[in-house]
């Protein structure tokens, strides 16, 4: 991003201002994620939630189990307390940031837990929704080449083959931008600015060995919406160990779409953990 990304809060709410990406967050209401989410001044109303985060059987969450809340550049960090449900504290971090030179934005979901008990099995789920009109899912551990897995209409579909990258390409229905052409000399200009009329695709990937389940979840009543539900956490700890899980998306023209989520997966895999607890 030409400008770091900027979180503002207020009590229960917290907006994200950046000159590639906009969006909000319900601080008492995680599984919604960011929504109204804007790309470049225009808005992607096919997204629904990105980056949606569960760890109660319920939520909204009491505000009591707020802990704190404050933005640091293109983190926004929510500490949660344990509660009757849950005997573990919650940490969750979305980050805004780039890829490389590249104008891609891309945001990071990063949670961390922690138990004071003995013996804990905490969960924790995330949620990705958007109109979508196909997902493509890449067929080797470099995610050079690609399936197309699913298109609207289909039923729906598991994400449970370890033998293949997490990685998720969904073309996104009902999203057309007008923008102007950003005419840099960055590697990506072309392809990460949106061109004239250009149909909108959302890169979801999760860490691996950070997935335990998941499942592309078709609304009935609308063919088109799609939810990509991931289980990324449900494992015994011990008191005082913390555990923490990655996943990671970003908007992008779908002209190349697949070639980008290549590249960002690749870059995802080898990269370390950048925030600490």
């Amino acid at each position: 991003m030409s400008q770091p990304a900027a979180w503002s809060i207020d009590a229960e709410h917290a907006d994200l201002a950046s000159p590639a990406l906009g969006a909000a967050v319900e601080l008492l209401d995680p599984a919604r994620g960011l929504h109204d989410i804007q790309w470049r001044g225009r808005s992607i109303a096919a997204v629904r939630a990105l980056l949606g985060l569960s760890f109660e059987t319920r939520t909204p969450l009491q505000p009591e189990l707020l802990l704190d809340a404050y933005g640091r550049q293109g983190d926004l960090v929510v500490s949660y307390a344990q509660s009757p449900r849950r005997d573990v504290a919650v940490q969750a971090y979305w980050r805004a940031s780039d890829f490389g030179l590249s104008a891609v934005p891309i945001i990071d979901l990063q949670t961390s837990v922690q138990t004071a008990l003995l013996d804990s099995v905490p969960s924790i789920y995330t949620y990705n929704v958007a109109l979508t009109r196909e997902v493509w899912l890449p067929r080797d551990a470099q995610a050079r080449d690609w399936d197309r897995n699913w298109r609207a209409g289909n039923p729906s579909f598991e994400l449970t083959d370890s033998s293949s990258p997490t990685c998720l390409v969904l073309r996104l229905a009902d999203a057309p931008l007008q923008p102007t052409v950003d005419r840099s000399s960055s590697a990506f200009a072309s392809s990460a600015t949106p061109n004239d009329g250009a149909s909108v695709s959302l890169i979801v990937m999760v860490r691996p060995g950070d997935l335990r389940s998941g499942r592309g979840i078709v609304d009935p009543a609308e063919p088109e919406r799609l939810a990509i539900v991931c289980h990324q956490l449900h494992e015994h700890l011990e008191k005082g160990v913390i555990r923490r899980v990655w996943q990671r998306t970003a908007l992008v023209d779908s002209t190349r779409d697949l070639e980008i989520a290549g590249e960002l997966y690749r870059s995802f895999v080898t990269a370390a953990p950048s925030l600490t607890v």
